[in-house]
């Protein structure tokens, strides 16, 4: 009777071994099965996947988000990320892009929004000259605030300082009008389009440097 006790004790033992076993081989080979990627414009999810160092799924035991995120802001275009994994085979990635904000086109580089250059050329706004090295810092960071559709309608963007105002710039829109704007002014570039209703159709200089009026140009 004895015997057939620790017999039978024997086989759940080695049935909890077996069963032990398969739940750490499942575990050890299992693969990473999907990626979520947000707050990416300029990158595609492929390039961010590259550069999370997930392109061939790894084994979802070995992949940390701590690791993930290391890698993910080592590309240039990216400022900042989050990541999490759930359910270890799900991974979600967040970024914040260091997007490209002007094509210089004294250096011919593109401008990034933490202020490093490119070679690479994006369909950006073009900067037509310098900017004194004292506010260049701030145009970038205020540049970088205006709205995503106004952004995309900046054609080019000049420093045009003069005797009363070293803070100006001129912008040249899409739709042939210019926007004069001091540099502290910035913001108010987002309002262009509730501004725009109001010129009848008539092209411009949108002056919002000193209060806010538009001057036809003539033909």
């Amino acid at each position: 009777m004895t015997r057939k006790i620790r017999y039978k004790r024997l086989i759940i033992l080695i049935v909890i071994l077996a069963f032990i076993f398969l739940i750490c081989f499942k575990l050890f080979t299992l693969r990473i099965t999907n990626i979520f990627i947000d707050g990416n414009l300029y990158l595609s999810d492929q390039e961010i996947i590259e550069s999370a160092n997930l392109s061939n799924y790894p084994r979802a035991i070995f992949t940390f988000s701590n690791s993930i995120k290391s890698d993910i802001v080592k590309n240039k275009f990216v400022k900042s990320a989050d990541v999490h994994k759930k359910g270890l085979t799900r991974v979600y990635i967040s970024v914040v892009e260091n997007k490209p904000l002007l094509f210089d086109q004294v250096s011919n580089k593109t401008i990034l929004s933490d202020g490093t250059s490119v070679d690479e050329k994006f369909n950006v706004p073009v900067l037509v000259n310098n900017v004194d090295s004292s506010i260049y810092d701030s145009f970038l960071e205020q540049f970088s605030l205006i709205d995503m559709d106004v952004f995309n309608s900046i054609s080019e963007v000049e420093y045009t300082p003069n005797s009363v105002d070293d803070k100006l710039f001129l912008f040249s829109m899409n739709d042939g009008n210019y926007i004069s704007v001091n540099l502290d002014k910035f913001l108010s570039v987002n309002k262009y389009f509730d501004m725009v209703v109001n010129f009848n159709n008539h092209r411009g200089i949108l002056y919002l440097d000193s209060g806010e009026y538009f001057k036809i140009l003539e033909n």
